[in-house]
């Protein structure tokens, strides 16, 4: 399991509903360090001046998470489905579940977390780069989950990850919640440099 694939895997933590151990791990500053290790070992120039230590109770978080992504007037105010900053959520459901289908990522949706959730897109990043670099490893296919990458993030993330952090930035009273979404952020543009990078790098005769 690569750096990069486990930094995808944490972001998807986060974005997931509370579980009290998880929060602990947020809480105890056990996030932030293993924040600090991956980003190394992935070439992420993570500033350490962020602070991930969730600084409240487990139970004011929660609420919040509640408050922020589920609940509200019309829906959440952050919600966390990329569909619903897209101009066609059908269209952009299809597309998501047609990548996962290709690519045989098995996943669960329920009426919670639909395919177009960020936890579940975060989670197929990561069992891409998980496939890229054990293929290249082996000196396998590893151009296909590399240009599936780039053209996911390019078609998905990096098209509504910045509209919610700032909707995080302007409503959440937490710290932590905003530290994390501009760091998302941060994260996913460095990812998409790279992958455009590395699919520009690879033999024009694999990419024909």
């Amino acid at each position: 399991m690569s750096a990069t694939a486990s930094l995808y895997r944490l972001f998807a933590d986060i974005y997931l509903f509370p579980e009290a151990n998880r929060t602990r791990s947020f809480i105890s500053g056990e996030l932030q360090q293993n924040f600090i290790n991956l980003a190394s070992g992935a070439g992420f120039p993570f500033d350490h001046s962020n602070q991930l230590i969730l600084d409240t109770t487990i139970e004011v978080f929660e609420s919040e998470f509640i408050a922020l992504h589920e609940v509200g007037m019309g829906g959440a105010p952050c919600a966390l489905h990329s569909g619903h900053y897209m101009r066609d959520r059908s269209k952009t459901m299809e597309e998501v579940l047609r990548f996962y289908r290709f690519f045989d990522f098995k996943h669960e949706s329920t009426t919670d977390h639909f395919p177009d959730h960020l936890s579940k897109e975060l989670q197929f990043m990561a069992y891409l780069e998980d496939q890229y670099a054990a293929a290249e490893l082996s000196g396998g296919d590893f151009l296909s989950p590399l240009l599936a990458q780039r053209d996911f993030i390019t078609r998905n993330l990096n098209s509504w990850v910045g509209e919610l952090a700032a909707f995080i930035e302007s409503r959440s009273s937490i710290s932590f919640n905003k530290e994390t979404g501009h760091l998302l952020v941060e994260f996913v543009a460095y990812e998409t440099q790279r992958l455009n990078q590395l699919a520009d790098q690879s033999p024009e005769e694999c990419r024909a």
